[in-house]
């Protein structure tokens, strides 16, 4: 059942000696979200005196509805009406709340009493929207299973399933591409956030949003991945090429890039010819110059997948290194390759 508690918790008002009976306010709110709400919410509505526009509202009368489960919320909210006076503004608010957090609100004006506005209130609240985190580089544990997915940074033990928006069908086929076992965790790295979305279940709850992929790091766990790196003097293996997830391929060498610091110089294969070059990093800045390479033909899918990479070699301006991993971006914010450095292993 639900239960009321009334600020004016009895139907007389007794001022100067003078019993006054209570008179009340019948007041009928919902919202156009088709949302059920969790055990637990509470439902207020109050009186409010909103004469003065630059004065904050003075409260004549409130009610509450604890656990107030599905709308409508109808109650009748008590009020004295000798504190009425003609001439002034008298409104009604509703809300609804989760403990301290509010999820929604009156956010119209709904006048009552005077200027013949008469004693109902009919209330439709409007959704109040979380401030969502900031977009931050992530890196933990990705597992898809039965069509959903969940995410579990590193470091930390509070696993969020991951939204089915953004970037999440990217991160789903990627998954695919690089975790043979399903429902196997698997390392991955992306920008996105902590946000407030409908779960599958009904209601709000604080779910991941991928907002960009950078890639995933078969093998890698949180262990090392919580390392750092430098790019320079490191043998780096290339996950994948304009997210193109590359596979092993039988007899050829796995593609890697190796940078050395002290000569500024860089040399990589995807498995076939050899391409050298040199770099010049700044900060997160990163330029690479291609220099010389073998001629070798090479078979399908190598041939394709090296015209990629050397393309994308000369379009490089920023690395974005995440513990172990790296992701090569492009002017315009194209994810080029996305690495992992071994060495950590």
């Amino acid at each position: 059942m639900r239960a009321l508690l009334f600020i004016f918790a009895v139907g007389l008002s007794i001022t100067g000696g003078i019993v006054t009976a209570m008179e009340t306010i019948t007041v009928s709110a919902t919202y156009r979200e088709r949302i059920a709400m969790l055990p637990g919410v509470t439902f207020e509505a109050q009186l409010q005196d909103v004469s003065l526009a630059d004065a904050p509202a003075k409260i004549l009368g409130a009610v509450t509805v604890n656990d107030a489960g599905n709308p409508p919320y109808e109650v009748a909210l008590p009020f004295n009406p000798d504190v009425i006076q003609d001439g002034r503004r008298y409104a009604v608010r509703a809300s609804l709340r989760m403990g301290d957090k509010l999820l929604f609100t009156t956010d119209t004006h709904t006048p009552v009493l005077t200027n013949d506005t008469g004693t109902d209130a009919l209330i439709t609240m409007v959704k109040v929207q979380a401030q969502a985190e900031p977009t931050r580089r992530l890196i933990g544990e990705f597992v898809y299973f039965a069509d959903a997915a969940t995410f579990t940074a590193c470091g930390s033990e509070e696993t969020y399933p991951v939204a089915m928006e953004g970037a999440y069908l990217d991160a789903e086929r990627a998954y695919r591409d690089a975790q043979a076992e399903p429902g196997a965790p698997t390392v991955v790295v992306f920008d996105g956030q902590i946000a407030e979305r409908e779960g599958m279940e009904g209601g709000q709850r604080d779910m991941v949003v991928m907002d960009r992929l950078a890639g995933f790091v078969p093998g890698l766990t949180c262990e090392r991945a919580m390392a750092d790196s430098d790019i320079g003097d490191a043998y780096w293996r290339i996950l994948s090429i304009g997210g193109e997830t590359l596979g092993a391929v039988e007899g050829k060498r796995e593609p890697h890039v190796i940078f050395r610091s002290g000569e500024g110089t860089f040399t990589s294969t995807i498995g076939c010819n050899t391409v050298n070059g040199g770099y010049a990093l700044d900060g997160s800045s990163l330029t690479l110059q291609p220099g010389p390479m073998t001629l070798m033909a090479c078979p399908p899918p190598l041939d394709e997948i090296e015209r990629a990479w050397v393309q994308g070699i000369a379009s490089v301006s920023e690395a974005i290194v995440t513990g172990p991993t790296m992701e090569l971006r492009s002017a315009e914010g194209e994810t080029v390759a996305f690495l992992e450095n071994v060495a950590l292993r």
